[in-house]
């Protein structure tokens, strides 16, 4: 390392004419607002000094080696250090970023919490045939709910059932370790919960199917089994004491508390971050985007956390409400029912009078009477 830094030294010196100060992480240092300071640390050296001095307000360049692998994944720095020193004296790359805190510690690249079956493996592409059918049936074995309650940033309550939950700040598909095929910014203020939920072994299925020989899919395009949750904060707990992965480090807790804070964070960006990606002043949409309505719910939750996973998803009290509300809806008399009848009555007598019987059956088939029918019969 000490090679390194000497050539990484002489390097500033001759080809930016920079004299380089060089202190030992353990050092407490005095910096200044817009400081630019070069970080040849580990992934949990440089959260540790980004908690510390977040606040100041510095520049910060990543200077890459293996110990950091997720942060220059999420920052989409090279590999080639003198490539990515060329990143950080480029003055369109420096941006201001949001950052996902998880219990008060920052998180680079994602959060797990349970088993989400796959959806966080994209490596899975890379395995034999063999491999993937016997991870494919490994999963449709080891399928158990956990009961989650999460609150969003508008204070939404969200009661389910699930087998995990993916968090998400930012990505970018081409080298994030998800099944996520599309960016997600830098700039939005937003974090992206996944929450996988098949409500029977049938839609468990479809969902490996996709997960495991299709490889990706859309965040907005998801398969049933998969709710979404795009907000600012979201506090997440369980009955149980909750077993989660923080940018590859287990961790457990009763309660998960998540938080985007936007554009605390001064960084220089990596050219794996295309110039048409850099963002500045991006507008906030204020309102959560929540689509959690095929999740389990009521008594539906309560089935798969305590009996084993139908085969067939069963109706809960929130399916029959939807039934009754429409048979409620089609039982009121309306103008379009009035008409409806009266065309079909002409059509029924002029039948009658022709002795034509196909001209009978139109008018049954365009009477309206199925629905009210119906809706007596339900009460």
């Amino acid at each position: 390392d000490e090679q390194v830094l000497e050539t990484l030294s002489q390097h500033l010196v001759a080809h930016y004419k920079l004299q380089v100060q060089t202190l030992p992480f353990t050092d407490d240092v005095n910096l200044e607002e817009k400081e630019l300071v070069l970080l040849y640390l580990s992934d949990d050296e440089i959260k540790s000094f980004l908690k510390k001095n977040m606040h100041i307000n510095i520049l910060v360049g990543i200077i890459p080696n293996k110990l950091c692998s997720r942060v220059m994944r999420s920052y989409g720095i090279v590999v080639d250090m003198f490539e990515a020193l060329d990143d950080i004296f480029d003055r369109k790359r420096a941006q201001h970023v949001d950052v996902l805190f998880c219990n008060d510690e920052i998180t680079f690249n994602s959060i797990i919490i349970g088993n989400v079956h796959g959806l966080n493996q994209p490596s899975n592409m890379q395995n034999s045939i063999y491999f993937r059918i016997k991870s494919f049936f490994s999963n449709l074995v080891h399928l158990s709910f956990v009961d989650y309650n999460l609150i969003t940033s508008k204070g939404q309550n969200i009661e389910t059932a699930a087998t995990g939950i993916m968090i998400l700040e930012h990505a970018k598909h081409e080298f994030n370790a998800t099944l996520i095929n599309e960016d997600l910014s830098l700039h939005d203020g937003k974090l992206n919960a996944l929450i996988l939920a098949p409500s029977s072994i049938f839609s468990y299925v479809h969902y490996l199917i996709i997960s495991f020989f299709y490889h990706n899919f859309s965040l907005y395009k998801l398969p049933k089994s998969i709710g979404v949750i795009s907000t600012s904060k979201l506090d997440i707990s369980s009955s149980k004491p909750l077993d989660f992965i923080v940018d590859g480090v287990g961790m457990s807790a009763k309660n998960i508390n998540l938080e985007v804070k936007r554009d605390v964070l001064y960084i220089q960006l990596g050219r794996l971050i295309q110039e048409e990606e850099l963002e500045q002043n991006v507008d906030v949409e204020e309102k959560d985007i929540i689509k959690v309505a095929t999740l389990p719910k009521g008594d539906m939750r309560k089935l798969l956390i305590n009996e084993p996973v139908p085969l067939f998803k069963k109706a809960d009290e929130e399916d029959f409400k939807e039934l009754f509300v429409g048979l409620k809806q089609n039982a009121v008399l309306s103008t379009s029912f009035v008409v409806l009848m009266v065309l079909s009555t002409l059509l029924a007598t002029t039948g009658l009078f022709q002795s034509s019987a196909p001209v009978i059956i139109g008018a049954m088939i365009l009477a309206p009477l199925m629905a009210p029918i119906v809706s007596i019969s339900m009460g």
